[in-house]
């Protein structure tokens, strides 16, 4: 995995997204990459018979989004540099197009070689329905290239402890070394969490394969093994993410079969997250 030179940051202009683009300028001042910051317009819809003042509609919002998200970056940018000084001041270019965000984001991420996309999420103290949404959902299944997807109301500025969620898949070292690569301008401590229903010694076993393996790769890393048990995962990853006061949570996305079964949408209706943290989901 290559370093982050190119994020794509979708918008519409919400507080959520506001809030999200303070962690794309970070990130981006941390790599010293470029932010592609992209606003999909709605078309008008009018009847068959005028469809010219359809479009006219249509191209007026857009003008609108254009002045928009001047102030939009101009704005998050006054307020980043505020709260911290930026070391390298990230370059930004604004896209105004027409069309749906699902399909657009992920065409643009392709089309503009994008490494990392980084997004907002709405929701009530960040339920985990909420966070994992439809159109973010949507966007996490079909992205080319990681997605930072940063809760409502989420703030830090500063990234020291990571938890990875595992499955216990042979290729974890591998995977967990591509989050070092990527998270490699952050002085970071990583937490290997597995949750089960019942104790079994063979997963204790399995997590300390995968310790050995990336130590002989990388024996300075500050890492550590967490076999967590009990029926509901959901509460298990929370209440483990809030004793370690992690700044972030870290999936890989090779089998769908653990990304459904850990965030179905069956199991997180109750779920609020007490300390939210931001996701990110690698391919």
């Amino acid at each position: 995995m290559s370093i982050i030179s190119k994020i794509l940051f979708p918008t519409d202009f919400s507080d959520s997204a506001i809030n999200a683009f303070r962690y794309a300028l970070w990130f981006a001042d941390k790599f010293g990459a470029t932010i592609e910051l992209w606003h999909f317009v709605s078309p008008e819809l009018a009847p068959a018979d005028i469809p010219v003042v359809s479009g006219e509609l249509t191209m007026h919002k857009v003008e609108i989004a254009k002045d928009v998200i001047k102030t939009f970056i101009n704005t998050s940018m006054t307020q980043v540099q505020t709260a911290h000084e930026l070391s390298n001041i990230p370059v930004v270019h604004g896209h105004v197009e027409v069309g749906s965000p699902v399909s657009n984001i992920c065409d643009k991420a392709i089309e503009m070689n994008t490494d990392l996309i980084i997004m907002g999420t709405r929701g009530d103290h960040n339920s985990i329905d909420q966070v994992f949404g439809s159109v973010t959902t949507a966007i996490l299944n079909k992205a080319p290239c990681p997605v930072l997807v940063i809760p409502d109301h989420v703030s830090t500025d500063s990234i020291d402890t990571v938890v990875f969620a595992t499955d216990l898949n042979k290729s974890d070292p591998s995977y967990i070394g591509d989050v070092m690569k990527l998270l490699s301008p952050f002085n970071v401590r990583y937490k290997v969490v597995h949750m089960d229903d019942d104790s079994e010694d063979q997963h204790d076993l399995e997590l300390e394969d995968i310790r050995k393996n990336l130590k002989n790769l990388t024996p300075d890393i500050d890492i550590s093994f967490h076999n967590l048990i009990g029926k509901d995962k959901i509460d298990l990853l929370e209440n483990f993410i809030n004793r370690q006061e992690a700044q972030l949570l870290v999936m890989y996305r090779p089998q769908r079969s653990f990304f459904e079964r850990l965030f179905h949408s069956s199991m997180t209706r109750k779920v609020v997250l007490h300390a939210p943290v931001p996701l990110l989901i690698l391919k």
